[in-house]
């Protein structure tokens, strides 16, 4: 029972080990890509890599958005949107800001970061993508351990070696399983041929009883 128990203990660990690290990959894959984002039930996750943010949305994080729609944004919103600015090294890129006016020709923004001044562009209202709902301080912690090779490894090496502690300990008690039931098996096959030849020298004895001489004169008589 409690081999069966540490069984199902080792599986739920080494399978929830596989599932961490895959859904780590998918972030790591998607981690501060471009274009449009992709959306499950309305919303996605988001890597904001610059800190103009700062102090709402930190630098290196992920956040939480919700895909733009109605009711339309407003002054105080933060909103992500897709510079159209040809003149701005961004351009092209996804942006997280914070609008802070409404004109007739769209959106003015501006990051919250003290240091930030208003954007030089105006975001059209069809180039605004989703609006930001909250930060993911969990996805946040994994995709700055993936941002770095020492973390990937460090991660990776983890998944090793839970792998190990599930699996090897089986794979040793059935090596030794195997050796057990070969050398039970050895043991009876020497049973056996024991058996067998102790059987051919006591036959070999009972021939020879029946023909030495006293037995000859028995069988004149």
């Amino acid at each position: 029972m409690k081999q069966k128990i540490r069984t199902i203990a080792g599986n739920v660990l080494f399978y929830a080990a596989l599932a961490f690290v895959l859904f780590c990959a998918v972030f790591l894959l998607v981690r501060g890509r471009g274009g449009q984002p992709t959306y499950l039930f309305g919303h996605s996750f988001l890597w904001v890599e610059t800190a103009s943010m700062q102090p709402t949305i930190e630098e290196k994080s992920y956040i939480m958005v919700k895909k733009a729609g109605e009711p339309a944004p407003v002054p105080g919103d933060v909103i992500v949107f897709t510079c159209k600015d040809s003149t701005s090294p961004v351009y092209g890129s996804l942006i997280t800001h914070r609008i802070v006016e409404v004109t007739e020709n769209g959106y003015r923004t501006k990051g919250d970061n003290p240091m930030s001044a208003v954007d030089p562009w105006t975001v059209a209202r069809e180039d605004v993508v989703a609006v930001y709902e909250k930060n993911v301080p969990v996805l946040t912690f994994i995709g700055r351990v993936f941002a770095t090779k020492t973390g990937f490894f460090l991660l990776l090496g983890a998944f090793i070696a839970i792998c190990g502690l599930v699996y090897i300990p089986s794979m040793i008690k059935s090596a030794r399983e195997e050796t057990e039931k070969e050398m039970a098996a050895e043991k009876e096959r020497e049973i056996a041929r024991r058996v067998a030849a102790e059987v051919e020298r006591l036959e070999r004895e009972e021939r020879g009883k029946h023909n030495a001489p006293g037995n000859e004169q028995d069988r004149k008589n």
